[in-house]
């Protein structure tokens, strides 16, 4: 499976805070566009009677999603969801599915030509990694929480279980010509190709990894 994520807004470098706000407005981005793609993608398990992933008055998760004419394997609530908090998350990139993935990110970022790559560029994709992953720590897992942008009874979708699951990174830097609407020196835009693969091709995995 391929698909594109994007981001536009503050990416500072993490390497001397922690930049909770900002890893939680990159989980709120990537949550929205996955969320659109599991209403899309048909190898992606769906909600019966024709229900939405979002505006769930209880949580209730789906038992009898067949994918390809199979069984929800490997999509089971054991399987699948991670409670931290009051939320519930859901990492498409996950060790019981058995795949992994590989992102080519094209970082566009304000900048004097010959300025484009620079030290602070690893600590940035660090910011982005955690931002694609589930909150770690109980610190970063209480902001999330606090935030109350997820609601209660939905799940909240994200790339990775862990950012370990990550087995390469391209990034390309080039020059951001468009203003953004914060206009901070930190502002980005990010185009983040996503392919996924598996270290072993099974049932509950066999429609994700496919080019």
């Amino acid at each position: 499976m391929r698909f594109t994520l994007t981001f536009e807004g503050r990416l500072p470098s993490a390497s001397k805070e922690s930049r909770l706000p900002e890893k939680h407005k990159l989980r709120l981005s990537v949550h929205k566009q996955l969320r659109e793609l599991y209403r899309r993608n048909e190898s992606l398990p769906k909600l019966p009677d024709g229900r939405d992933w979002a505006g769930w008055t209880e949580w209730k998760w789906p038992r009898n999603w067949k994918g390809s004419g199979r069984d929800n394997l490997g999509w089971g609530e054991e399987d699948t969801v991670v409670s931290l908090g009051n939320l519930k998350f859901v990492p498409l990139v996950r060790r019981s599915l058995a795949i992994y993935c590989e992102l080519d990110v094209l970082f566009l970022r304000y900048g004097e030509p010959g300025s484009l790559i620079s030290g602070d560029i690893d600590n940035r994709i660090l910011t982005l990694s955690d931002g694609l992953r589930l909150p770690k720590g109980d610190a970063e897992v209480a902001h999330v929480c606090a935030q109350n942008d997820f609601a209660i009874n939905d799940p909240v979708f994200c790339l990775l279980e862990d950012d370990s699951l990550v087995t390469r990174w391209n990034v390309r830097t080039d020059r951001l010509l468009a203003p953004i609407a914060e206009g901070n020196s930190a502002d980005v835009k990010l185009i983040i190709d996503v392919h996924i693969k598996a270290t072993k091709m099974w049932y509950g995995n066999v429609d994700l990894i496919g080019d």
